[in-house]
């Protein structure tokens, strides 16, 4: 081993990085730049700020579909803001929150981890099941449900912003911003854990009644603990983006379809 090399093991030994997590090195080599820093500001302020727009669209009152486009895009305005800091602070947004260009490897590797999320949500859902006995008796469970019932441009619309605008905000904002703010303060796993149950709690509204809103939270939280260590694993965000599109387009088709 060269010299250089051995200077990089010790620093990563001194440091207690476990090297087969490429995003454990990436926010250790952030936070060594301080670029990090005073960024847990803007992670709160996306929070709030979603929960503000949440509330905004819930009560105007328009079509779902042109709702869920005018948040989700409402959304990607803000993440866009509270992520330029950090991105300033980089060398763009591939070193600012791992967001780079897709690759071929992406796709058998997220082809594998929607088994995971499948399996997850499986799991999830037994124990609400038992837990939760008044889930057996039918009602609406997402905002989904009812869905057949809309116009052909409503439903389009909410496909456009489920399949293609959600994914990207949702997974820079969470496990970009999110996940790599917390975890020099934490570490991975309290960091992991809190930002997928923020996210849960963030989508629990689409419940009908208390204990859909419950499922819906849990699933939801599972499935953002999945992304994060699928993140941790690659240190990008395009494999995670990548499972989020394909769960999404396959909720949305399994709804029409039934």
């Amino acid at each position: 081993m060269t010299a250089l090399g051995t200077a990089a093991a010790e620093e990563r030994q001194a440091h207690h990085l476990d090297t087969r997590w490429m995003l454990d090195e990436s926010v250790h080599r952030q936070a060594e730049r301080g670029v990090l820093r005073k960024t847990f500001r803007y992670a709160l302020v996306l929070t709030v700020g979603v929960v503000a727009l949440e509330g905004l669209f819930g009560v105007a009152g328009l079509p779902p579909g042109l709702t869920s486009v005018l948040g989700e895009g409402a959304a990607g305005v803000l993440t866009l803001l509270c992520c330029l800091p950090l991105v300033r602070r980089s060398r763009g947004w591939s070193d600012a929150v791992g967001l780079s260009t897709p690759r071929w490897s992406d796709v058998p590797l997220a082809a594998r981890w929607f088994g995971a999320q499948i399996v997850g949500r499986i799991a999830v859902a037994v124990v609400a099941l038992a837990a939760l006995p008044s889930l057996r008796h039918g009602g609406r469970l997402s905002n989904l449900s009812g869905l057949t019932h809309q116009p052909a441009l409503q439903v389009a619309l909410l496909a456009v912003s489920a399949v293609l605008i959600a994914p990207l905000i949702e997974e820079v904002g969470f496990r970009g911003l999110w996940l790599r703010t917390m975890m020099p303060q934490v570490g991975f796993w309290p960091a992991a854990i809190t930002s997928s149950l923020l996210f849960g709690v963030l989508h629990a509204h689409e419940g009908a009644d208390p204990a859909r809103a419950a499922l819906i939270a849990g699933t939801t939280a599972v499935f953002g603990l999945l992304q994060a260590m699928l993140v941790r694993r690659t240190g990008r965000l395009a494999p995670a983006i990548l499972v989020h599109t394909v769960v999404n387009a396959v909720a949305l088709a399994v709804t029409l379809a039934g």
